[in-house]
């Protein structure tokens, strides 16, 4: 399992992130990439418990699914949705979207499991910070492949 935990994970991702550009366009999506980033940050603020999302219906009605999906090997699925309190409403500068994801990703390693927020996952339930970890990896893995990196 994958986590942002491990340095070696964590840099790679921060290496991905690296080399998105703000000409970078997506291979599927209508998302600018400064748009995706300032995305990553909502989504992994809400992991610290910056931000806090409300329970979701898909959880309780198809929490089976959704595990398989969240918690799977495989990739996410393309055009997943997406909760609206992480879908960014203001104008996103790409260079300051790209600096705020970078530091948050790296204070997985700072914080360790320790930092993460101990709220209920909005789809899943109770999860162990492993998988939290486990589950950003692939969000972001899933955004950088929309981006070709």
């Amino acid at each position: 399992m994958k986590t942002l935990f491990d340095p070696a994970i964590n840099q790679e991702i921060l290496d991905r992130v690296e080399r998105l550009t703000p000409s970078s366009k997506p291979v599927w999506g209508k998302m600018s990439v400064e748009k995706m980033l300032a995305h990553l940050y909502l989504a992994l603020q809400v992991n610290f418990g910056e931000l806090k999302l409300n329970k979701s219906l898909l959880g309780i009605f198809f929490r089976g699914i959704s595990r398989r999906i969240l918690l799977g090997e495989k990739p996410f699925p393309k055009h997943l949705p997406a909760d609206k309190k992480i879908l960014p409403k203001e104008v996103a500068v790409f260079s300051i979207e790209k600096a705020k994801v970078e530091q948050i990703i790296k204070r997985y390693i700072e914080s360790v499991e320790s930092g993460l927020s101990k709220n209920s996952h909005n789809i899943l339930g109770k999860i162990s910070p492993q998988e939290s970890s486990f589950i950003s990896y692939k969000h972001l893995d899933h955004h950088l492949r929309q981006f070709g990196v």
